[in-house]
């Protein structure tokens, strides 16, 4: 059996970027719950550390700690079965300047770890914030149809720019929200290609209510594929490419959101795609 070495670099590749993906998702919903939770464990843990300096402090000057410092110090006891009435001053003295060192430990090490996850909320909101939201598609076919149903949800009008929208059919969801806005007047599918090239691609039945709506554009002299989405209140150009790089090839969905700086932009590209 010969072994394809272009093919398992582009697999190794694939792979890469989706553990990448997987990871950047984890990240991101533990940012969402660690800093909340960690920040009333900080608060608990700084707490304690008052109550075992105290503590520590009355034993080594040779004096009785408060009792109250004194019980919340000995609740760390009770983890590892100890019992402190049994310990003389040396015992318990010794025990409580370990607990003292874990508590300093952990409050550093959560120190260090904080600013990290708040590097990954801070990515994960001005991600989410852009203008432009990157998707790689690694299953030509599947992976492009499910961002772009992601996006036509809910949408009030929608314009499509492509060839025979072949893969229309092949969509129940989009299918299905294609019929909903031809039969209100709100979808406008925009070909460079003939009529009769669109008419072998769709069924039938499908292609000829879309006509009887005025949904279908034939001839068009712009030869594009994307997709201009309005919603009631935003819209958003979504288009497809493919990138040639050290890697090979790499499919692309992007989609253009409407935020203050691509207003602008959104509103240029709807222009310059009127039929």
């Amino acid at each position: 059996m010969e072994i394809n070495c272009d093919e398992l670099k582009q697999r190794a590749n694939i792979l890469l970027k989706k553990t990448k993906i997987k990871i950047i998702h984890i990240t991101d919903l533990l940012s969402y719950f660690v800093i909340p939770i960690g920040l009333v464990g900080l608060f608990l843990l700084s707490f304690y550390f008052v109550c075992v300096t105290a503590t520590y402090v009355a034993i080594t000057s040779g004096q009785q700690p408060a009792q109250f410092f004194k019980k919340v110090t000995d609740y760390a006891f009770l983890l590892f079965r100890v019992e402190t009435n049994e310990l003389d001053a040396a015992k318990y003295s010794s025990i409580v300047t370990i607990v003292l060192n874990t508590s300093i430990m952990l409050i550093t090490t959560w120190f260090a770890i904080v600013p990290l996850f708040t590097y990954w909320r801070f990515r994960s909101n001005l991600r989410k914030s852009s203008s432009f939201q990157v998707y790689p598609i690694f299953n030509d076919g599947v992976d492009d149809i499910a961002v772009m149903n992601k996006y036509f949800d809910g949408a009030d009008t929608l314009t499509i720019y492509s060839g025979d929208f072949s893969f229309l059919p092949m969509n129940e969801q989009m299918k299905a929200l294609c019929l909903t806005l031809a039969n209100k007047g709100r979808l406008k599918l925009v070909s460079y290609k003939p009529e009769h090239e669109i008419s072998k691609s769709l069924e039938e039945s499908f292609f000829n209510y879309l006509k009887s709506k005025n949904a279908i554009v034939s001839g068009s002299d712009k030869r594009i594929k994307c997709s201009y989405i309005s919603y009631r209140s935003s819209s958003i150009f979504l288009y497809k490419y493919d990138f040639h790089g050290n890697n090979g090839r790499e499919i692309y969905v992007c989609a253009v959101k409407e935020t203050r700086d691509s207003r602008y932009l959104l509103d240029t590209l709807n222009a310059l795609c009127q039929t």
